[in-house]
């Protein structure tokens, strides 16, 4: 069996579980939120801070996901940042060009976010 022939079904057996998930209370799912933020911290520990190219969009993504409450933003405003970043300072063939094309939807994103 192939593995995305399992990971079909998985999401074909998904389809099956979504409607008892809606069942759950938002405050019910608030600790594990938090037990994943806590884990996320967690990793901060690996990134090298004496280079601002790194630490600014790691500070970004932390702020704005704590600050908007949602850690797809925070995670895009990390990435967005990361490329500007990298960009501002120079150091363009340390920037996959798989970002530059993730830029063109993430830059919608946050125009039609911000007022």
């Amino acid at each position: 069996m192939c593995i995305r022939d399992s990971a079909a079904g998985g999401f074909a057996a998904l389809l099956l579980v979504t409607p008892f998930a809606t069942l759950i209370p938002s405050a019910a799912t608030a600790p594990v939120l938090m037990y994943i933020g806590l884990t996320m911290l967690g990793a901060l520990r690996n990134v090298d801070f004496k280079d601002p190219t790194n630490a600014v969009p790691a500070a970004l993504t932390v702020a704005t996901t704590v600050f908007w409450g949602n850690f797809g933003t925070g995670i895009a405003a990390g990435l967005v940042a990361h490329v500007l970043v990298k960009a501002a300072s120079g150091r363009f063939r340390e920037i996959p060009w798989g970002l530059w094309v993730v830029m063109i939807p993430l830059g919608y994103y946050f125009y039609t976010l911000l007022p």
